[in-house]
């Protein structure tokens, strides 16, 4: 007859796992739950799926929105450029909403007002939520050389 030792059948560590593992589950039920319970997540405003055409020319760059969601007014679009500045009439010049087929031309200038021609500057267009508290770059393209 064999003697064992304190904790050799290994029951006391099994029950310890299991009641961690309880635990770590109820936790994670409740956050699940709770966010559902309390809509959390619920204002989070969508991101538009978009498609844009961006044609640039000497100093211009002509960016055309040729499709996705709808974008409404009091969201807004924004061009923005790595070097220089962009001019001209932008998105907020457009009227009504921002749908299928809209275009705006801008011009490539640099800081004293002078027309620059492009040198593979990044152009982005930015768009910011009606609250203001989402924004995404839409476009991400780069001017030629």
């Amino acid at each position: 007859m064999g003697v064992r030792g304190w904790g050799s059948d290994g029951r006391a560590q099994s029950e310890a796992t299991g009641a961690l593992l309880l635990v770590a589950l109820t936790i994670i039920i409740a956050g699940t739950l709770g966010v559902f319970v309390l809509d959390i997540g619920q204002n989070v405003e969508a991101t538009p799926q978009s498609s844009f055409d961006t044609d640039f020319d000497d100093s211009t760059v002509t960016i055309t929105y040729r499709g996705g969601s709808t974008i409404p007014t009091d969201e807004t679009l924004e061009t923005l450029v790595s070097s220089g500045l962009l001019t001209g009439d932008g998105w907020e010049s457009v009227d009504g909403p921002i749908t299928t087929g809209t275009s705006i031309t801008l011009t490539h200038e640099n800081e004293s007002g002078a027309t620059q021609s492009w040198n593979g500057e990044t152009v982005r267009v930015v768009w910011t939520s009606a609250d203001g508290g989402t924004t995404t770059v839409l476009v991400r393209t780069q001017a030629p050389r």
